[in-house]
């Protein structure tokens, strides 16, 4: 089982006698290690038995040592032991750290698992990308709110639209002036409206359907590699950008929204269509064009 450490450099997961006297040393020495299966780059699901017990567990480690990439793992555990005692379900709970002191992408992180699907096994984006939309919003304003006003652990990574706003290149680049001929007007009232942006809480910062597991404790989401303190509406904003990326699909982004979500839109979308990665089909950059010039215009009808 391979996983891709820093520079792209294909590593190897502890070898199975390794994990299991990892496992042992926390859980006990009557544990043993029966299966172990792949659920993505950084997650393994763990199988174990205890005596006549069965029970499964998820492994997770950290990709890249730099927080500009992913939250440190540490960090990672301390959020999701946060988030699990503020709100039952709105995270997978930790169970064991591991730390290795020679290098941070050989830390270890245990956490409970959820018999569940994830919305986008359950819920096509393509077919029902409205109520997919709905949902993600609802469980993203349930993880904002749990964590406005109160004291949270500390983050490394941040996110500030403020810096997003003064990288100049991405807004004197002909790629963006189609949108229209008073660009320069739009960034003056652009300018304006970032300054009203405070990253005042937790945002998850990958928020697509296939991190938002569905279980019989309800809705609660996975994966919090991303996560950051920022603005809760940078993760509305990529919510919907993953979502035009999996559906195909252009939202209908005429309801109501704040001048402060237009903003993000607009900011957050161009950023990602100027650096937007080299695997994206031609097509899916048009969808998220036209996502940003409807959210300039309803922000001239402001």
């Amino acid at each position: 089982m391979n996983w891709l450490g820093e520079k792209n450099q294909s590593r190897n997961w502890p070898e199975h006698a390794k994990l299991e006297s990892i496992i042992k040393g926390f859980f006990g020495y009557s544990i043993r290690l029966t299966k172990v299966h792949t659920l993505g780059g950084r997650s393994l699901l763990i199988e174990m038995q205890k005596k006549t017990e069965l029970c499964k567990m998820v492994l997770l480690r950290q990709r890249n040592s730099h927080s500009r990439v992913c939250l440190p793992l540490a960090e990672e555990a301390s959020l999701l032991s946060f988030l699990s005692k503020k709100a039952s379900g709105l995270a997978p709970k930790p169970l064991y750290f591991y730390r290795n002191e020679s290098d941070v992408t050989d830390h270890l992180l245990f956490v409970e698992w959820k018999a569940g699907t994830t919305v986008g096994a359950t819920m096509l984006p393509s077919k029902k990308s409205v109520e997919v939309s709905e949902l993600l919003e609802k469980a993203l304003s349930r993880l904002h709110e749990a964590c406005l006003g109160v004291k949270y652990p500390k983050l490394s990574r941040t996110i500030s639209l403020n810096k997003i706003f003064s990288k100049t290149g991405i807004w004197n680049s002909a790629e963006l002036q189609i949108f229209t001929k008073c660009w320069q007007q739009k960034i003056e009232c652009l300018g304006h409206l970032v300054s009203q942006f405070e990253s005042n809480t937790i945002i998850h910062g990958d928020p697509h359907v296939y991190n938002l597991l569905s279980s019989n404790d309800g809705i609660s989401w996975i994966d919090f590699e991303c996560a950051a303190l920022g603005p809760p509406e940078f993760d509305l904003t990529r919510k919907t950008l993953l979502l035009i990326l999996q559906s195909g699909i252009l939202p209908d982004i005429s309801r109501q929204k704040t001048q402060k979500q237009l903003a993000c839109d607009v900011i957050v979308g161009s950023e990602w269509i100027f650096y937007a990665p080299k695997n994206i089909l031609k097509n899916e950059i048009e969808l998220v064009k036209r996502f940003v010039l409807e959210s300039i215009k309803l922000i001239n009808r402001s």
